[in-house]
């Protein structure tokens, strides 16, 4: 009945799956097209015959379509001073121009506060890189000291080892020395 030509659209006819589900939107009121010929009546029709056609989705164009863009005048209307132009506004124009304004002021104050945060943000990292290089340096400081105070501590002991080894032999020494007298005074 139909050519592929006319179903070229419909690839889904000759698959044997199903039909996709997200197709077009149905058109509900849909214009009926007869499939026999027209009663003759006393006016005749302006078509006498109807032909099949391959039956296509409707879309409406869009409303915003319609609407025209500024032409060049009207834009050449726009260029007087601003205080002028709001003197005529409507008031929903002069609520909409007041959020606009109140919205860029609070971008500015945002832009600032980011850029405040940012010079915060790029302090803090130096310090915390000082910190860092500080906290290096007292680490390395301590084990010096730690290794200080061992050898310290093992000097000491040796110390006191070398004084008790001494006044050992200091009172050996002397009880020799007390012996050789004894003898030589008797």
């Amino acid at each position: 009945k139909y050519s592929q030509a006319q179903l070229s659209g419909c690839s889904w006819f000759f698959s044997p799956e199903q039909p996709p589900m997200n197709s077009e939107p149905i058109i509900r009121d849909k214009p009926q097209i007869p499939t026999k010929k027209p009663i003759q009546q006393d006016n005749p029709p302006l078509l006498t015959e109807i032909s099949e056609t391959p039956i296509t989705n409707y879309q409406p164009k869009s409303i915003i379509s319609g609407i025209s863009t500024p032409s060049i005048s009207q834009k050449t209307e726009i260029s007087e001073p601003l205080p002028e132009i709001t003197k005529r506004l409507e008031p929903k124009e002069n609520i909409l121009l007041t959020k606009i304004r109140n919205l860029e002021e609070q971008l500015k104050q945002t832009q600032t506060e980011n850029n405040n945060l940012k010079a915060l943000i790029n302090s803090e990292r130096k310090i915390n890189q000082s910190l860092h290089s500080t906290i290096t340096n007292l680490t390395h400081k301590f084990h010096t000291d730690e290794q200080n105070h061992t050898n310290l501590l093992n000097a000491y002991q040796k110390a006191l080892n070398d004084k008790a080894r001494v006044e050992k032999q200091v009172s050996y020494y002397e009880k020799q020395l007390k012996t050789l007298a004894k003898s030589l005074y008797q």
